[in-house]
């Protein structure tokens, strides 16, 4: 794992970022740049949310087979709370640049993914849906979306051909409004990956989901 901070003039503060490369097999061919996965922490949470879940043995334990180069997966420290447009300017002009300058990532969105748990899932469908120039896939988890705003955020996610996974326990507090941007989702003809497991919206629950994630976002960029 690689660490750093940016001085983001997006967000008025130094940002704390973690970095870490997934392994693959060597083959012929693949891609000309290295695919990005953005990963945001929930509310009340750091980047630490990520490896505390463990991020680190996921990675090195999940399997796909797909083209080479690797995907780097960066976890950068967005707060819960920081206004949509701000996150997205964070992302586009300081934190993807830098991705790219430091290890060579995609400037190809269809070769980008972004995804986030609570608070962190909502800011990245809602990113994902908004710039379609940045990500091409999103996920959130447990995100904290409302049912009220499930149609609208579906109707831009579909615009955007953005490809979703969502998820939520059975017993989250979330599981509604997920359910409902799911169902919006596959109304409007996007075959949003939505599941429901056993689980709350706790610790637990998103470590026991991780290998999941990882490999719905490695399998598509």
């Amino acid at each position: 794992m690689t660490s750093g901070q940016i001085r983001s003039a997006a967000l008025g503060r130094s940002i704390r970022w973690d970095a870490r490369s997934a392994p693959w097999s060597p083959k012929s061919g693949g891609l000309a740049d290295r695919p990005l996965l953005v990963l945001l922490q929930g509310a009340g949470a750091d980047p630490s949310q990520w490896t505390d879940i463990g991020l680190d043995s996921a990675i090195k334990e999940t399997t796909v087979n797909r083209r080479d180069p690797s995907p780097v997966v960066v976890t950068p420290d967005v707060k819960a709370g920081t206004p949509l447009d701000a996150a997205q300017r964070f992302l586009a002009m300081e934190l993807i640049p830098l991705a790219r300058r430091c290890f060579g990532v995609t400037d190809d969105p269809a070769h980008r993914a972004v995804g986030g748990i609570s608070a962190g899932g909502r800011t990245a469908l809602f990113v994902a849906a908004g710039h379609p120039d940045l990500f091409s896939v999103a996920g959130g988890h447990s995100p904290a979306v409302h049912t009220d705003e499930a149609d609208a955020l579906a109707r831009d996610l579909a615009q955007a051909q953005t490809r979703v996974q969502l998820d939520a326990g059975s017993q989250d507090g979330f599981r509604p409004g997920t359910t409902a941007l799911g169902m919006a989702l596959h109304r409007r003809g996007n075959d949003a990956h939505l599941r429901i497991p056993p689980g709350q919206h706790d610790r637990r629950y998103w470590q026991a989901q991780l290998p999941s994630y990882l490999v719905f976002y490695f399998e598509r960029i």
